[in-house]
């Protein structure tokens, strides 16, 4: 089946040529272990090497890999990257006057699940802070 879509952006052009040689999850893998681990591990590359290869049973060197984080670090590959500060568009989504959402960047409600004894930590907790608030007197 042969496609009629005509490549004529120097960017699609790159990104196809990209997506070709490594698969774009694995540009998207190495790009977010860049960002988390800390650069002055020295194993660096090569934790992220060894990590890309298991994760999707490739065979890339430490060089490549580092080509690729230079290239990130260079700017070359913005366009396939989302450059939005995510906090800030949530917050102007669940601030919004026009949108009704009951969207939180609150996790409490997750402890419950994963903490055992949750509930009765948040309410020995809530009891403790009602016990020490000033208490009015009736009149």
């Amino acid at each position: 089946m042969s496609s009629n879509i005509i490549v004529t952006n120097s960017d699609e052009v790159y990104i196809l040529t990209l997506h070709r040689t490594f698969k774009i999850k694995i540009l998207h893998l190495i790009k977010d272990l860049n960002d988390r681990l800390d650069s002055i591990i020295i194993t660096r590359t090569r934790d992220i090497t060894n990590m890309v290869n298991v994760k999707f049973n490739t065979n890339l060197t430490e060089t490549t890999v580092q080509e690729i984080i230079n290239c990130l670090n260079n700017g070359e590959m913005n366009e396939l990257f989302h450059s939005f500060d995510i906090n800030q568009l949530l917050n102007d989504y669940m601030t919004s006057s026009v949108i009704d959402t009951k969207a939180t960047l609150m996790k409490l409600l997750k402890a419950v699940f994963i903490i055992p004894n949750a509930t009765d930590v948040i309410k020995t907790f809530t009891q403790s802070i009602s016990k020490s608030l000033p208490m009015e007197k009736d009149s």
